[in-house]
């Protein structure tokens, strides 16, 4: 898990500088690589997909923030059905 909380993908959607849509795509190959790796050597599907749920999470809070602070009160889209940010 930590191994996908430092890809750059992830270190690039929390700095607040901008930065060029190429290095984002290119970030992304990377992350899906290593999203790759992390599912072929291991056979064990209940690892696999704790790991993705924390990545996804992760990835849902920064979504999160990102909207608060362009002054959003709360997400539009959820990435769960069953998402209850708003009241």
């Amino acid at each position: 898990m930590n191994n996908l909380l430092q890809s750059e993908l992830y270190v690039l959607l929390r700095t607040t500088s901008l930065v060029l849509t190429d290095k984002y795509q290119k970030a992304y190959v990377k992350f899906v690589e290593q999203l790759m790796a992390i599912n072929q050597p291991d056979k064990a599907y209940t690892k696999i997909y704790r790991m993705l749920s924390m990545a996804r999470i992760e990835f849902q809070s920064l979504h999160t923030q990102i909207l608060y602070e362009q002054g959003e009160k709360c997400p539009k889209i959820f990435l769960l059905a069953e998402s209850n940010f708003c009241y």
